[in-house]
């Protein structure tokens, strides 16, 4: 019986297969010693789970987490006043100064732009981009279905 299996997925397995064979990251020397500094908070780490992390350390986190808040108005959701600090007037005028800024910057092309869709992006602008574009479909020898010389890899048979 065969099983068809494009090229794709035998590039994928392949990639994968190299990625075990050469990727134990988390024996090497560099990272052990990093995750060393950190108490083995991340989950790459040899010893993930089996670190208790001093006191002194947690409390200058959690001092540092807090004057990030600060900094931010307790905008984001880790923040323990999230949602009941009031942002200045100047901060928000400043904020919303620079994403206009951006948007101009991209012709408002992103969807969160007030003038999305409303601004002609110019020829120049469009053949510099696409010329970019070719250039690294070129560096990858147009291997990616956005290319414009893109070939689909032949479904290959293998016998199960």
């Amino acid at each position: 019986m065969y099983k068809k299996i494009t090229g794709t997925f035998l590039a994928l397995f392949a990639g994968m297969a190299i990625a075990v064979l050469y990727s134990d990251f988390s024996e090497t020397e560099g990272n052990v010693t990093w995750c060393d500094s950190i108490y083995h908070q991340n989950v790459s780490c040899p010893k993930h789970g089996q670190v208790e992390i001093p006191p002194e350390v947690l409390a200058e986190n959690k001092a540092r987490h807090l004057a990030w808040c600060a900094r931010i108005y307790h905008q984001n959701v880790s923040c323990p006043r999230h949602g009941q600090v009031e942002i200045p007037p100047e901060v928000l005028a400043e904020k919303k100064a620079r994403h206009v800024a951006w948007c101009d910057s991209i012709y408002h092309r992103n969807v969160g732009c007030p003038r999305h869709g409303q601004v002609e992006i110019p020829p120049e602008v469009l053949a510099e981009k696409k010329a970019r574009h070719v250039a690294w479909c070129d560096s990858i020898n147009h291997r990616n279905v956005g290319c414009p010389r893109h070939v689909q890899v032949e479904e290959v048979l293998v016998e199960k």
